[in-house]
């Protein structure tokens, strides 16, 4: 079995792969002195109960963003798991091309989406992330990454008008009915979710345009299905497809 590990800002999600995804967890990133007690005592626990054992995950492979962690979580997980995990980094994968200013630069959680993208659906790709940054990468059929767009994810901007404007609450991302908003809830939802949909058609067609063809438009993170009319907009929602890129990146190293 693969234990495929997402190290993100905002979550860590923990996947299992045995000929298919048999289990999947998400959790809180916690950057803090009791991260390592944290995730250790959850993946045992996520472990047990799912009536699996340690010695049945013979490959673990992470990626992760948050470059200052890393260390620490490369130890948990031998602690844990008594073998040292395989670490995704910009140029683990065979073939992959970045055609980007600074390839190092580029998060590895946008690289796995690259190449799941193109793995599972073999074509063109448009890889549209909703995490805590709202991201679009545009790769190749040939496995080559034309570049990124990011923008502040759904969550990144809501907290923004609430954290900052004093008389303005707190408000889930969830689209309404109309645009004209009636309250102040709906107000601050029509502006960033109705807004957000026309963002990401601008920028999709832009980057379409750009690359001189066609291509699958694919969505994924953990809001990719929040903005309801959106998901016939898109030709794929794979809330796995980092993972998978993660684990397929793994397999050859």
């Amino acid at each position: 079995m693969h234990l495929v590990i997402d190290i993100g800002n905002s979550n860590v999600v923990f996947g299992i792969y045995k000929n298919e995804w048999i289990h999947s967890w998400r959790l809180t990133t916690v950057k803090t002195y009791e991260m390592k007690m944290y995730y250790q005592k959850r993946l045992i626990h996520f472990i047990l109960e799912n009536k699996l054992t340690l010695s049945e995950i013979d490959k673990i492979t992470i990626s992760s963003v948050i470059p200052q962690i890393n260390e620490e979580f490369v130890k948990l997980i031998e602690e844990v798991f008594g073998r040292t995990p395989q670490v995704v980094s910009y140029d683990s994968m065979a073939g992959l091309m970045i055609k980007t200013d600074n390839p190092s630069e580029m998060g590895t959680d946008l690289i796995a989406n690259a190449v799941a993208a193109v793995h599972l659906y073999q074509d063109h790709a448009i890889v549209v992330d909703f995490g805590t940054a709202l991201t679009f990468t545009a790769v190749g059929k040939d496995m080559t990454i034309y570049g990124v767009a990011i923008a502040p994810g759904l969550y990144t901007a809501l907290k923004s008008l609430y954290g900052d404007t004093a008389q303005l609450p707190e408000v889930s991302p969830k689209l309404p009915d109309t645009a004209i908003g009636k309250n102040t809830t709906h107000a601050i939802q029509s502006g960033i979710c109705w807004g957000y949909t026309g963002l990401i058609t601008a920028v999709v067609d832009k980057m379409k345009a750009e690359m001189g063809h066609d291509c699958q438009l694919i969505a994924t993170g953990g809001l990719s299905s929040a903005l309801g009319p959106m998901n016939e907009y898109f030709d794929v929602i794979d809330t796995d497809l980092t993972l998978m890129g993660i684990k397929i990146i793994g397999d050859q190293l």
